[in-house]
């Protein structure tokens, strides 16, 4: 099921926890890793034009200095690499999120990996803004279609069996998407998967607990239709939850039930019929403790 990862990156000489989580993740799947970096241009239109690592003056990039940055990152993970020899680094130049696509479809990857920001929003003038995912991050979320784990911090060796899996469904299309790669996962690991809703509670004294209750009975029931195909030998716990943010419920859960994969699906569309990653994905994807694997309904790809 994973047989080659795409790792993206844009450190260098500092160790980044999404190659970190990548690594540990194909040693237990014995995957193809590929290490990713994108010589990122502040300018729109010369893409060539970059900040040299090492001086932070600007250079035009060329083969030479393509290999001189594919050594810096030898030399980053060089343990790794000695440990693990199935492993390629890839540097280009270009629009980080649209290389990482390119990149992804050329080698036949199987997952993506990657963190929720990028750390070159300082030395380009970008506000990081918090509980929203990075340029890069969206960009990739919101045109490709195989999974995409965001990764805030490094796994620990335990998290790459997948014990516990948990997938948010809020009915959409993409949740349909995540919950089958949920499944799948879960089969493939022998997990358990949480099956998660959350009810968004109305802020009003007219809402009873009587009223609570049924619409909880309504939406399990509405959790278990959705999730009808599921295999019998997959053993899961369905969950409603009320709140009024998504994306603490979510995280609360999961670290309730010592979750090692969150999964959900992406884009929401707006008013004007635009497709965007939705707001919950987004500030999971920015907090959790545990990878995040996000989906996209190829029909919805914009």
């Amino acid at each position: 099921m994973i047989r080659k990862i795409l790792a993206a990156t844009d450190r260098l000489t500092k160790a980044d926890p999404a190659v970190a989580s990548a690594f540990k993740l194909a040693i237990h799947n014995k995957a193809k890793l590929y290490i990713l970096h994108v010589l990122e241009s502040a300018y729109e239109d010369e893409r060539l034009r970059v900040k040299d690592f090492r001086t932070g003056e600007d250079i035009v990039s060329n083969a030479r200095y393509e290999e001189m940055v594919a050594q810096a990152l030898y030399s980053t993970y060089t343990r790794i690499i000695q440990f693990y020899d199935n492993i390629e680094i890839l540097v280009t130049p270009g629009f980080p999120w649209r290389e990482t696509i390119k990149k992804s479809r050329e080698t036949d990857t199987d997952l993506i990996v990657l963190g929720p920001h990028a750390g070159r929003v300082a030395w380009r003038g970008v506000i990081r803004v918090k509980g929203k995912i990075g340029s890069t991050a969206e960009g990739v979320i919101k045109h490709q279609p195989c999974p995409i784990w965001i990764v805030n911090q490094t796994i620990s060796a335990g998290m790459v069996r997948l014990k516990n899996i948990m997938v948010a469904v809020d009915f959409s299309s993409s949740c349909r998407q995540a919950l089958d790669f949920a499944v799948k996962t879960a089969g493939k690991f022998a997990s358990k998967l949480f099956v998660f809703h959350m009810h968004g509670v109305p802020p009003s004294p007219r809402y009873s607990q009587d009223g609570y209750d049924r619409d909880v009975r309504r939406l399990s029931r509405r959790l278990k239709d959705f999730s009808d195909e599921m295999p019998a030998s997959i053993d899961r716990e369905y969950c409603v939850r009320g709140g009024g943010h998504p994306h603490l419920e979510i995280s609360k859960y999961a670290l309730k039930k010592k979750v090692d994969l969150i999964v959900m699906g992406s884009h929401t569309r707006d008013e004007n019929k635009k497709w965007y990653v939705g707001s919950a994905v987004e500030r999971v994807s920015y907090r959790a403790h545990c990878p995040v694997a996000v989906l996209t309904d190829p029909q919805e790809m914009v």
